[in-house]
């Protein structure tokens, strides 16, 4: 029992608060009973900003101070470069090579190679592929419209987000709006589902159990052969498909791999900046990238729109805004272009704000690679501390969010903006290992809300649910269902 409970004096010694652990479990017992967001609001609101929690026995550091959170994420990056891989992900031949899981210099290599996928130039060449999706979706959602008058928001939105994923990233008709049983829609969705029990064991009996992760193997066993078999047809015929494969593709061999520069900070730059001759990616790392864009493509684009349709239904009033931004912006053909599309601030406010109060990335985690004085908290981190920031509950703070629980886009408008602290808004978190795919996701959301809002009417139906149940047993924010009302608009 002592061995259990050997660190469990870690931050009373610091002078940290933070809510009583249990011998084996430390705080994981409560995810039986708690949603993992609504924990994080719970013991940020009760212990401040700077708490300490236990998985297992093993002390993490959780810090939601903006300044705090400005130096590990940006400004002392070289000391919190690497995230904590879960359990042995390190050690899975694919998991454990997404940028997500890689450290040090294989991180940094990755990184820089698979930057200039996502610049506005290959964006806005990806823009007629992502656009047809949303056509395609909208014809399939005018069915639902005049023959049920509601959707499963959470469902269809993610038949949305996985066909421009198929297409987009591996040029692959899925055709998910006709079979929700297509294997692309199905794997797609189990991807992130966890069972409690892997939920509930802290790091050392997950190691002693040889869980390498917490996402769905059998995702990850459907998916690398289909890449690796797409990887070798490509090499042989020299054919481009301007999709993500074909481009990192392309870049693979590149001596100079930032695309001029045009989408990286200062300090990214520097960071990134390393010989030509260290730039290159294993067929593993590639496939293990495509991986992660299947599944965070996915999951973060079909929650938020999800959410946002589910906000828009509650909120009227918001609708109608968007609805008349968005028709104002149509060309005379009755289509919006690409760059027209970037600069629609309304939109951009609605999809910020949906993203703020449902999140799908509860928390981001740091690992300090030497010990490190926490600015003047008199607090010493030493080297192999686990840092926490949990995103889910700053975006809940009311210190920082008046009304926080409240729909109110008008947050993100550009002449409010300045009123948001900064290192406070982090659904992709911030620095240079933040979300590499985070301008894709937005052009995916924004282009599929533009083509829907134009055509239809969300509404709240008698089987819309207030407030939603959310899923405990997964490390995201995700509702069990979404049901909204959908009517047709005359145009």
């Amino acid at each position: 029992m002592k061995y259990l409970t050997r660190n469990f004096n870690y931050f009373t010694k610091l002078g940290v608060k933070g809510p009583r652990p249990l011998p084996i479990f430390g705080n994981l017992w409560e995810r039986l009973f708690t949603s993992l967001p609504e924990l994080d609001i719970k013991w940020q609101r009760k212990y401040g900003k700077i708490y300490g929690v236990y998985d297992g026995n093993e002390p993490i550091l959780m810090v939601t101070d903006p300044e705090l959170i400005k130096h590990i994420l940006v400004k002392d990056f070289h000391i919190f470069q690497d995230r904590f891989p879960v359990s042995k992900s390190n050690n899975h031949p694919i998991i454990g090579k997404m940028l997500t899981e890689l450290r040090g210099d294989d991180w940094k290599r990755v990184r820089s190679v698979t930057t200039p996928v996502f610049t506005s130039v290959k964006l806005k060449a990806m823009y007629p592929t992502v656009r047809e999706s949303a056509e395609g979706f909208a014809t399939t959602l005018d069915k639902y419209a005049k023959d049920k008058g509601v959707i499963n928001a959470k469902d269809l939105f993610g038949c949305y987000t996985m066909d421009v994923i198929s297409n987009c990233g591996f040029a692959i008709k899925s055709d998910a709006f006709k079979d929700p049983n297509n294997p692309f829609v199905v794997n797609g969705e189990v991807i992130i589902e966890v069972p409690v029990w892997k939920l509930l064991l802290p790091e050392f009996a997950l190691n002693i159990l040889n869980i390498k992760t917490f996402l769905n193997e059998k995702s990850v066993t459907f998916f690398s052969p289909i890449v690796r078999q797409i990887l070798k047809i490509r090499e042989k015929s020299k054919t481009k498909s301007n999709d993500f494969i074909d481009l990192m593709m392309s870049v693979r061999h590149e001596a100079n791999c930032i695309d001029d520069g045009e989408e990286e900070s200062g300090i990214e730059k520097k960071i990134l900046n390393i010989k030509a001759s260290n730039k290159f990616i294993t067929e593993d790392e590639m496939i293990a990238q495509g991986f992660i864009f299947f599944a965070a493509g996915n999951v973060t684009a079909n929650n938020t729109m999800a959410f946002c349709s589910y906000e828009l239904a509650l909120n009227p009033e918001v609708q109608q805004k968007l609805y008349e931004e968005v028709m104002s912006s149509l060309d005379t053909n009755g289509e919006i272009d690409y760059e027209v599309l970037t600069k629609l601030a309304y939109l951009d406010a609605v999809i910020a704000e949906t993203l703020r109060l449902h999140t799908p990335t509860i928390k981001v985690g740091r690992n300090a690679i030497q010990d490190y004085p926490l600015a003047d908290t008199g607090i010493t981190i030493p080297k192999g501390q686990i840092i926490q920031i949990p995103i889910y509950a700053i975006h809940y703070s009311e210190e920082y969010y008046p009304n926080p629980e409240e729909f109110i886009p008008d947050r993100f408008l550009p002449e409010n903006r300045h009123n948001i602290m900064p290192y406070t808004y982090l659904p992709f978190s911030a620095g240079p290992r933040n979300c590499i795919g985070m301008r894709f996701a937005l052009m995916e959301m924004k282009v599929g809300l533009a083509h829907i809002i134009r055509r239809f009417k969300f509404v709240r139906s008698p089987q819309t649910e207030v407030p939603v149940t959310i899923v405990k047993n997964i490390p995201l924010k995700c509702a069990k269902s979404l049901t909204v009302g959908i009517e047709s608009r005359v145009y």
